[in-house]
């Protein structure tokens, strides 16, 4: 998940606990109507005078994206302080809540603060859509519009925002019909919890178009994931129309639990390249990565609770004393993201260096079951041309795309993940002729 979009969204939310407003609703929600269609018309200028320039030749192709991947980034992040100009600068979100009851409603309440923040999210999605379009890359019309940004919605946030609403949905159901017929909220968390680890898969499997892989590649990799520890757990193709290289597991048990390995990934890789990536996912999972994360958030959000704590008292009622709540948020913000980082960038180090110390024992395994003259029972059988392995795959996966090379949120440089593992400078060399 990008940061963008992880900021867009808990920013949004925590606005909620901005200060009320002297505004009035009709004012803040023209005010922000306005900035979010002015938004709308910057996005489509910037596109229209890139694309132009390409066009007419005034600039080259590759200097043209150049500058349009520079533009939507700038683009992203100032979105985010017209977000909070709309919901805390105009007061949208508190003037709108106590309408029609909406105060009471934590899923209502999060929907009327989210929606600066779809406004102006969309502005940026159609502004790459745009562009395609001018660039001759999607169709025009209203129709393919409405695709994209379906596909881009479900493709960032949308996976987010379902639980979040789910979540919040909750919670209501709790207040709104459990609390007054008597029945114990601890039932209805239990239910949701479990409702959510065993309905994760069926989830996946309607969000994400996947399908079986052919049965030779289907029991190779069945065989290797059940040699790194995971029994039960099904490799499934990700069809992504041959423009995704990703692979990740969703679910926590048994046959419950997903690796979706993308159609790109399974194409374009060797055998061997594609067990390492497959024992690097199975690795997250074999060393709980994913609630190590979950865990590494109790420290931030304590510390946002004490800085509200620590605000309050000495604030009081007046002056920075209103601003506690949103204060504290703003710190447990920052805390979780360095924190998340910190984390991750352990976790796929980690991830790297599992994979490569199981290597063996999996490759081992896989020629007992599998016909040793097959090229399917190619899994690397040292721990050393494991590394290579990997950093050869970690290399094609990013290509010559300098976004995908660099370092992000939750994920280290490409080039230092291959130095980690090979030992051998920054530098896209081919591992395996090292």
């Amino acid at each position: 998940m990008q940061l963008y979009y992880f900021l867009a969204i808990v920013l949004s939310l925590g606005y909620g606990a901005a200060p009320a407003s002297h505004q009035s609703f009709s004012h803040a929600l023209l005010l922000s109507c306005l900035t979010v269609l002015i938004w709308w018309v910057i996005c489509f200028l910037a596109v229209r005078i890139v694309a132009d320039s390409i066009n007419q030749g005034e600039i080259s192709t590759e200097l043209g994206f150049g500058w349009f991947d520079k533009q939507l980034v700038t683009f992203r992040w100032f979105s985010l302080g017209l977000i909070f100009l709309c919901i805390a600068g105009y007061g949208f979100g508190r003037t709108a809540m106590p309408l029609a009851g909406l105060d009471e409603s934590t899923l209502a309440n999060a929907v009327l603060l989210m929606l600066p923040m779809l406004g102006m999210v969309a502005g940026v999605w159609a502004k790459d859509h745009w562009f395609a379009v001018r660039m001759g890359y999607a169709k025009a019309g209203l129709r393919s519009f409405l695709h994209s940004m379906w596909v881009s919605m479900r493709s960032t946030i949308g996976w987010i925002l379902l639980p979040i609403g789910l979540l919040l949905a909750c919670v209501d159901f709790i207040d709104f019909v459990a609390a007054p017929l008597g029945v114990p909220a601890w039932l209805i968390w239990t239910t949701t919890l479990a409702a959510a680890l065993f309905g994760m898969p069926t989830l996946i499997r309607r969000v994400f178009p996947l399908h079986p892989l052919e049965p030779q590649l289907a029991r190779w990799t069945g065989e290797i994931v059940v040699a790194a520890g995971l029994p039960n757990c099904n490799v499934m193709l990700w069809d992504t129309g041959g423009r995704i290289y990703n692979a990740m597991i969703a679910g926590v048990f048994g046959k419950r639990r997903i690796m979706m390995l993308s159609d790109r990934l399974v194409n374009d890789l060797t055998r061997p390249e594609l067990s390492m990536v497959i024992l690097h996912e199975a690795a997250h999972s074999r060393r709980r990565h994913v609630p190590l994360r979950l865990l590494a958030l109790v420290p931030a959000w304590l510390l946002g609770f004490a800085t509200q704590q620590l605000i309050d008292d000495l604030g009081g009622t007046s002056g920075l004393g209103l601003w506690d709540e949103m204060l504290g948020i703003l710190v447990g913000i920052v805390a979780t993201v360095t924190i998340l980082r910190i984390v991750s960038f352990y976790s796929e180090y980690d991830a790297d260096r599992t994979a490569c110390r199981i290597a063996p024992k999996v490759a081992s395994q896989v020629r007992r079951n599998l016909d040793q003259a097959t090229e399917l029972a190619s899994v690397p059988e040292t721990s050393e041309l494991a590394g290579r392995t990997l950093a050869s795959a970690l290399q094609k996966v990013a290509g010559s795309d300098e976004q995908t090379q660099r370092s992000s949120w939750l994920h280290p440089a490409i080039c230092d993940r291959i130095t980690a593992l090979t030992g051998i400078p920054a530098g896209f060399t081919n591992p395996l002729n090292g």
